[in-house]
């Protein structure tokens, strides 16, 4: 008898994650039943006998049609047409390619075949729907008997644009008849369906798995062949996870040959001899373990998901149906298999509260590994959703498709990753999952996320999931603060921040560290660990303590850093210290902070002077010392109070605020002062007191004040003091010499004559026996001579007060004091006048000393034996003879290395050559340096210039100027004299003019 059977082809599209080279066979055109198989379709009129085994097709069964799906995939490429074409679509009485007609009587014009193709969208309900003509209907084609034969011929293209989706084909069979008969479906490469087709007719890229794959389905259908022993066919039928229980239905087999039915994972027997499961076979015109009219089935319990082998084998020319669940579509080649799997991994295992977590789920389609033909194919996963259910103790941060087509969401502590994208056989992804621990997080922390996915059938495979892990420690809680047990400060003050931690949480604190950033306006100064074992140091104000042990629960300590404080104010003085710690696995856990916050409070800085107006006194005179202040500082000094403890030797008369506001007493010799308002920045006063020197001489009164304030906040600050001495000297006695030299000689005739330079040398001793201070020197030189300015010296150095500034015509020079036997020379120079008046005979002068401890004493010239006389030099008679030349200047320059000795005359009269001679060690001793033919005349004088840079550093040298007349005649003029030292310079103005 003649069966039916149901196959169903759905074409899925694709989608491309990575897309891997796939070794895998290029399927042949799809093609049904498979070229070479010995089965075909069969339609039987709907006038044929239940017996006859096409129960869809009979009124008394199904009353319908035979119904196929053709699938064009989404990734199919629409400019290439897909075509449908039929082998043997017409009754024939010619046999051939395997298929054979039956006819129940004479072939007549009702024997017709009708097919009918529906657009993608038109809805499916076998074996009636959709109906002849229905909406969607694409073509309906009619085909007389006789008229086609054993050949190919195209029922239909699906034009370009081709659109994707699952396309129906409908079949009918008028007359008396079974029309045997198959289709294929793909590309043609020369629009003649007799010719083969094309390699990869329905698998563009020939890749398998990548989901471009063309598949036909079969919705209600019977088969049969003609082969001579018994065939066996296998169909492929899904069976979604979670099913309780599935039916397997056959009809009509005549209780013929056998039946088996294997599970995914059972060992597959093509022939159905071994393994499985035994199924029922049909009697005539019934369901197995049913009736005509009602299925019975072969019931599975619990059957395991995925694609399920049913094998019938049956003898030949027989009719029948292998409809496997009822409603369901079957394949007659195994369709593509995904196979997903999922791993996830946060990259750590321990954790702790406030971490954040970031979970990477990474799946791969492993078909191209697992689905191996021939007894598999790999698929794309299509549909694929990931789920992770946040962990208890965690709150969601954030997910990432990680670069993937599709979108993440959470909802109720649910995170949802939808793929756009099929992922393809061997393609891999990664998608991201960030949580943070919660506070008060304990034991462990485990994750779950789950693939669910179909293939390209749109079935649901089982869904995978994969797990991650964190253990929580026993948390420490550490709690840190700080303080340096004041609120104000003040510059130059220290203050000493302690901070002191507890361990407050169930488990140890490890690797502790505190780092504490000194704020500015404070110098470090030294830290300490106490009683820890660890280390602190201090590097560019950051100050790091390091605990070697752990801090168990409920533990305590404390560290301290110790600062001097150098902002002037106002300013606040804030300093933040950080606690960082692990717990017992390692984990950072928060850090913990504190602060602590010191005001420096504007700040005053008081200047304070004392003085009594003299620096020597006497028994029996008042001294009124003058206390004066002023605030230098930009706060107010507050408390301001002024302490003098008069010294031995006077006796308190009063004290005096002036116009200050306060108090003032003094008690055993101590003046207290006691100022009721602050002084305000910048402000000033003074205090005073009056005291009567009881002392003798010799003696010093010192007196000293020290002032202490505040500032605004009470912060006592830095007392100043300042002092006062007054002498009282016992009388000493000096000594003044003065003794003259001329340094020059113009006409070399040893008197003062006009433009010569006199050298003066005052020697004060003092002869004891105190020492004598304030000492005035005074010289007014002779009327008849002038003061070389500058020329003033003093050994050991005293102050010159005149004689060495322009203009000064006199000399003095002061001293503060000179010990007991102790001298001090004085030289200076001037030049005689020129003219000098002839009633003029010698240069008298003398000079005079004064000091608070001395008498006014004259000078002395030591080279006479009349005590405390004048110093003279004579000067040269009236008339005397002019000399040859007229020396107006003659002097010692120094130059870089060296020194220049420059002259200038007036006029020369018979003179030939000048010679400089060069000397360290005495007139006798001096040689040659250079030898200067004279360029004046007796009306015009001239200027000459030698440079000496033969000279060494630190070496005194003495040179000569000697004039040759033309009759031999020699005129010697100086020595000029270095004196050692480069940097100084001689000049003399020597006008040498007959009197």
């Amino acid at each position: 008898m003649q069966r039916r059977i149901t196959i169903v082809l759905l074409l899925i599209w694709a989608v491309a994650l990575a897309l891997p080279m796939l070794a895998y066979r290029i399927a042949s055109a799809v093609e049904l039943p498979p070229a070479g198989s010995p089965f075909y379709i069969q339609t039987s009129s709907s006038t044929r006998t239940l017996s006859i085994g096409d129960w869809y097709t009979n009124p008394a069964g199904g009353n319908g049609y035979h119904y196929f799906t053709l699938h064009v995939p989404c990734n199919w490429n629409p400019n290439i047409p897909v075509h449908i074409d039929l082998f043997h679509p017409d009754l024939n009485s010619t046999a051939g390619g395997g298929v054979t007609d039956e006819f129940g009587g004479t072939i007549n014009a009702s024997y017709t075949t009708t097919f009918e193709v529906y657009a993608v969208g038109t809805p499916l309900n076998p074996p009636t729907q959709p109906a002849p003509g229905a909406a969607g209907s694409l073509i309906q084609q009619t085909y007389n008997p006789n008229t086609i034969g054993p050949q190919w011929t195209r029922l239909y293209t699906i034009a370009a644009p081709v659109t994707c989706g699952a396309y129906i084909l409908r079949t009918q069979t008028g007359g008396n008849a079974d029309n045997s008969w198959r289709v294929r479906f793909g590309t043609d490469d020369d629009n003649n369906p007799a010719t083969p087709p094309p390699a990869n007719y329905d698998n563009p890229d020939g890749i398998e798995g990548t989901g471009d794959e063309l598949l036909i389905g079969l919705a209600s259908t019977s088969y049969q062949h003609d082969s001579t022993t018994v065939q066996c066919l296998t169909l492929y039928q899904y069976i979604t996870p979670g099913q309780a229980s599935v039916t397997f239905n056959n009809f009509d087999m005549d209780g013929q040959t056998r039946i088996r039915y294997y599970a995914p994972s059972a060992a597959y027997d093509p022939n159905a001899l071994t393994g499985g499961i035994v199924g029922t076979l049909s009697a005539n015109a019934v369901w197995n373990n049913g009736t005509a009219m009602v299925r019975g089935g072969d019931t599975i319990t619990n059957p395991e998901p995925g694609w399920w082998r049913i094998v019938t084998c049956i003898n030949r020319n027989n009719q029948f149906i292998q409809e496997g669940q009822a409603s369901l579509l079957s394949f007659i080649e195994l369709p593509p298999e995904p196979d997903m799997t999922i791993a996830k991994n946060d990259g750590v295992s321990v954790t702790a509260p406030g971490q954040t977590l970031t979970y990477q789920i990474q799946f791969s389609n492993q078909s191209n590994l697992t689905r191996v033909p021939p007894n598999a194919r790999p698929g794309a996963a299509f549909n694929v959703v990931i789920t992770d259910a946040i962990p208890a103790q965690t709150s969601f941060v954030g997910c990432s498709m990680n670069g993937l087509n599709g979108s993440c969401s959470e909802s109720g502590g649910v995170v949802t990753f939808t793929l756009t994208d099929p992922v393809i056989a061997g393609a891999s992804g990664t998608v991201l999952v960030t949580v943070q621990v919660n506070a008060g997080a304990a034991g462990s922390i485990t994750n779950t996320a789950t693939l669910n996915y179909r293939d390209q059938l749109g079935n649901q495979y089982p869904p995978v999931s994969a797990s991650d892990t964190n253990t929580i420690p026993p948390q420490p809680l550490l709690q840190l603060s700080k303080s340096d047990g004041s609120t104000v400060t003040a510059p130059g003050q220290t203050l000493t921040y302690t901070l002191a931690f507890t361990n407050t949480g169930v488990g140890e604190a490890r690797n502790v560290t505190l780092a504490d950033t000194l704020p500015a306006g404070v110098s470090y100064q030294s830290c300490s660990l106490g009683s820890l074992a660890g280390s602190c140091s201090e590097s560019g104000g950051l100050v790091t303590f390091t605990l070697t042990n752990p801090v168990a629960p409920g533990a305590s300590g404390s560290v301290s850093i110790t600062v001097l404080v150098t902002a002037s104010g106002p300013a606040t003085l804030t300093n933040t210290a950080v606690l960082n710690y692990t717990d017992s696995a390692g984990q950072s856990l928060p850090p913990v902070s504190a602060s602590d916050s010191t005001v420096v409070p504007a700040q005053p800085l008081m200047a304070l002077s004392k003085s009594d107006g003299s620096t020597v006194t006497a028994p029996g005179q008042t001294l009124t010392y003058t206390l004066a202040f002023t605030n230098t500082g930009v706060g107010e000094a507050r408390n301001v109070t002024l302490a003098d403890t008069l010294p031995a030797g006077v006796s308190y008369q009063s004290c005096s605020l002036g116009s200050l506001a306060g108090s003032c007493s003094e008690s055993g010799g101590l003046v207290t002062f006691t100022l009721t308002n602050p002084v305000a920045p910048g402000a000033s006063g003074s205090v005073s007191i009056t005291v009567l020197v009881t002392a003798s001489g010799p003696a010093t009164l010192t007196n000293t004040a020290v002032l202490n304030y505040t500032d605004s906040a009470g912060q006592s600050l830095p007392p100043v003091s300042a002092s006062d001495s007054t002498v009282i000297p016992d009388n000493a006695a000096v000594r003044l010499t003065k003794s003259a030299a001329i340094v020059v000689d113009g006409n070399n005739d040893g008197l003062a004559g006009s433009g010569d330079v006199i050298e003066y040398t005052l020697i004060l001793t003092n002869t004891g026996p105190a020492v004598a201070r304030q000492l005035v020197v005074s010289d007014t030189p002779d009327a008849n001579t002038t003061l070389v300015t500058g020329s003033v010296t003093a050994t050991p150095p005293a102050v010159v007060t005149q004689g060495n500034s322009a203009g000064d015509t006199a000399v003095q020079v002061t001293l503060s004091s000179l010990g007991v036997n102790a001298s001090l020379t004085i030289t200076f120079r001037v030049q005689v006048n020129t003219p000098l008046p002839n009633n003029v005979t010698e240069i008298v002068n003398q000079a005079t000393v004064s000091g608070d401890n001395t008498l006014t004493t004259s000078s002395d010239d030591p080279t006479t034996t009349t005590p405390d006389d004048p110093t003279r030099l004579r000067t040269p008679p009236p008339d005397s003879p002019p000399t040859a030349i007229e020396l107006t200047e003659f002097r010692l320059l120094p130059v870089t290395g060296g020194w220049e000795i420059r002259w200038t005359t007036g006029v020369e009269v018979n003179t030939s050559i000048f010679m400089i001679y060069r000397s360290t060690g005495g007139r006798d001793k001096a040689s040659l340096l250079a030898v200067i033919p004279a360029r004046g005349s007796a009306s015009n004088g001239a200027s000459y210039s030698v440079i000496d840079r033969h000279v060494l550093a630190g070496v005194a040298y003495s040179y000569w100027l000697v004039e040759i007349e033309t009759n031999g005649a020699q005129h010697e003029y100086g020595p000029l004299q270095s004196h050692g030292t480069i940097s100084q310079q001689h000049q003399y103005f020597i006008p040498l003019i007959g009197r």
